[in-house]
Protein backbone atom coordinates (compact mmCIF):
# COMPACT_ATOMS: atom_id res chain seq x y z
CA UNK A 1 0.00 0.00 0.00
CA UNK A 2 1.32 3.43 -0.94
CA UNK A 3 2.23 5.86 1.84
CA UNK A 4 1.27 9.15 0.19
CA UNK A 5 -0.19 8.93 -3.28
CA UNK A 6 -0.88 12.03 -5.36
CA UNK A 7 -4.39 12.30 -6.78
CA UNK A 8 -6.50 14.96 -8.36
CA UNK A 9 -10.25 15.13 -8.52
CA UNK A 10 -12.10 15.98 -11.71
CA UNK A 11 -15.20 18.16 -11.62
CA UNK A 12 -17.35 15.06 -12.13
CA UNK A 13 -15.97 13.68 -8.84
CA UNK A 14 -13.66 11.06 -10.33
CA UNK A 15 -10.33 10.63 -8.48
CA UNK A 16 -7.35 10.22 -10.80
CA UNK A 17 -4.06 8.83 -9.44
CA UNK A 18 -0.94 10.56 -10.72
CA UNK A 19 1.72 9.06 -8.44
CA UNK A 20 1.21 5.78 -6.58
CA UNK A 21 4.04 3.79 -5.05
CA UNK A 22 5.63 2.98 -1.71
CA UNK A 23 7.48 6.29 -1.39
CA UNK A 24 5.95 9.18 0.55
CA UNK A 25 5.10 12.26 -1.55
CA UNK A 26 3.67 15.51 -0.18
CA UNK A 27 2.83 19.18 -0.75
CA UNK A 28 1.88 19.01 -4.43
CA UNK A 29 1.26 22.30 -6.27
CA UNK A 30 0.06 22.79 -9.83
CA UNK A 31 1.92 25.28 -12.03
CA UNK A 32 0.07 28.44 -13.00
CA UNK A 33 -0.15 27.28 -16.62
CA UNK A 34 -1.72 24.04 -15.38
CA UNK A 35 0.77 21.77 -17.14
CA UNK A 36 3.18 20.77 -14.36
CA UNK A 37 3.07 19.52 -10.79
CA UNK A 38 5.77 20.17 -8.19
CA UNK A 39 5.94 18.08 -5.02
CA UNK A 40 8.35 16.80 -2.40
CA UNK A 41 9.20 13.14 -2.18
CA UNK A 42 11.33 11.22 0.34
CA UNK A 43 13.09 8.37 -1.44
CA UNK A 44 16.05 8.17 0.91
CA UNK A 45 16.80 9.96 4.18
CA UNK A 46 15.69 13.43 3.09
CA UNK A 47 12.88 14.98 1.04
CA UNK A 48 13.67 16.29 -2.44
CA UNK A 49 11.64 18.44 -4.86
CA UNK A 50 10.39 16.94 -8.14
CA UNK A 51 8.26 18.03 -11.08
CA UNK A 52 6.14 15.95 -13.44
CA UNK A 53 3.62 16.65 -16.21
CA UNK A 54 0.07 17.42 -15.11
CA UNK A 55 -2.57 16.06 -15.29
CA UNK A 56 -1.30 12.99 -17.15
CA UNK A 57 1.61 12.29 -14.79
CA UNK A 58 4.62 10.51 -16.18
CA UNK A 59 8.30 10.61 -15.47
CA UNK A 60 9.36 12.98 -12.71
CA UNK A 61 12.43 15.19 -12.76
CA UNK A 62 14.36 16.15 -9.66
CA UNK A 63 14.66 19.89 -8.98
CA UNK A 64 16.54 20.03 -5.66
CA UNK A 65 20.10 18.79 -5.23
CA UNK A 66 20.60 18.83 -1.46
CA UNK A 67 17.16 18.30 0.07
CA UNK A 68 14.02 20.31 -0.45
CA UNK A 69 10.36 20.76 0.42
CA UNK A 70 7.62 23.41 0.48
CA UNK A 71 8.05 24.24 -3.22
CA UNK A 72 6.11 27.03 -4.94
CA UNK A 73 5.87 28.21 -8.54
CA UNK A 74 6.68 31.79 -9.52
CA UNK A 75 3.74 33.71 -11.02
CA UNK A 76 4.82 33.13 -14.62
CA UNK A 77 6.23 29.60 -14.04
CA UNK A 78 9.79 30.68 -14.85
CA UNK A 79 11.14 29.59 -11.46
CA UNK A 80 10.51 27.30 -8.53
CA UNK A 81 11.24 28.27 -4.93
CA UNK A 82 11.72 25.75 -2.14
CA UNK A 83 13.16 25.35 1.34
CA UNK A 84 16.35 23.33 1.75
CA UNK A 85 17.05 23.01 5.46
CA UNK A 86 17.73 26.62 6.58
CA UNK A 87 17.84 28.15 3.09
CA UNK A 88 15.31 29.43 0.60
CA UNK A 89 16.34 28.25 -2.86
CA UNK A 90 15.37 29.32 -6.38
CA UNK A 91 15.73 27.32 -9.56
CA UNK A 92 15.11 28.81 -13.01
CA UNK A 93 12.64 26.90 -15.19
CA UNK A 94 12.15 27.09 -18.95
CA UNK A 95 10.31 25.03 -21.50
CA UNK A 96 11.79 23.39 -24.59
CA UNK A 97 10.01 23.70 -27.96
CA UNK A 98 8.63 20.18 -27.47
CA UNK A 99 7.03 21.33 -24.18
CA UNK A 100 9.47 19.48 -21.92
CA UNK A 101 10.64 21.28 -18.80
CA UNK A 102 14.25 22.50 -18.53
CA UNK A 103 15.56 22.81 -14.96
CA UNK A 104 18.55 25.00 -14.08
CA UNK A 105 20.76 24.54 -11.01
CA UNK A 106 19.33 25.77 -7.68
CA UNK A 107 20.72 28.98 -6.21
CA UNK A 108 20.37 30.29 -2.66
CA UNK A 109 18.05 33.26 -2.19
CA UNK A 110 18.53 33.68 1.56
CA UNK A 111 19.28 31.88 4.81
CA UNK A 112 16.66 31.78 7.55
CA UNK A 113 17.68 32.64 11.12
CA UNK A 114 18.62 29.77 13.39
CA UNK A 115 15.39 30.14 15.36
CA UNK A 116 13.00 30.20 12.40
CA UNK A 117 10.50 27.35 12.29
CA UNK A 118 11.03 26.54 8.62
CA UNK A 119 9.09 23.29 8.83
CA UNK A 120 5.97 25.37 8.56
CA UNK A 121 5.19 27.71 5.68
CA UNK A 122 7.95 30.34 6.06
CA UNK A 123 7.46 32.25 2.82
CA UNK A 124 5.09 33.18 0.01
CA UNK A 125 5.38 34.75 -3.43
CA UNK A 126 3.23 37.42 -5.01
CA UNK A 127 2.37 37.87 -8.67
CA UNK A 128 5.26 40.31 -9.14
CA UNK A 129 7.87 37.89 -7.80
CA UNK A 130 8.28 39.54 -4.40
CA UNK A 131 8.91 37.22 -1.49
CA UNK A 132 7.21 37.56 1.88
CA UNK A 133 9.22 35.93 4.67
CA UNK A 134 8.05 34.75 8.07
CA UNK A 135 11.20 34.48 10.15
CA UNK A 136 10.47 34.29 13.87
CA UNK A 137 13.36 35.21 16.11
CA UNK A 138 13.06 34.29 19.77
CA UNK A 139 14.75 36.15 22.60
CA UNK A 140 14.22 39.78 23.52
CA UNK A 141 10.77 41.10 22.73
CA UNK A 142 11.11 43.64 19.94
CA UNK A 143 9.21 46.93 20.16
CA UNK A 144 5.72 46.96 18.71
CA UNK A 145 5.52 49.04 15.55
CA UNK A 146 2.12 50.15 14.29
CA UNK A 147 1.87 51.06 10.61
CA UNK A 148 -1.34 52.59 9.34
CA UNK A 149 -2.25 52.69 5.64
CA UNK A 150 0.37 50.02 4.97
CA UNK A 151 -1.44 48.72 1.89
CA UNK A 152 -0.93 52.04 0.14
CA UNK A 153 2.80 51.94 0.83
CA UNK A 154 3.05 48.26 -0.10
CA UNK A 155 1.20 48.69 -3.38
CA UNK A 156 3.01 51.93 -4.17
CA UNK A 157 -0.15 54.00 -4.38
Amino acid sequence: MAQADIFYERFDGEHIAIETDEVASAAARISNNGNWLVFSRTESSRPEVYVMPFPEGGSRKRVSTAGGYNAKWSANDDALYFVSYDRLMRVAISFAPDGDIVIDSPTEVLTFSNDADIRKNPYDLDHQGRIAIVDIVYGETPPLIYVSNWTEAFLGE
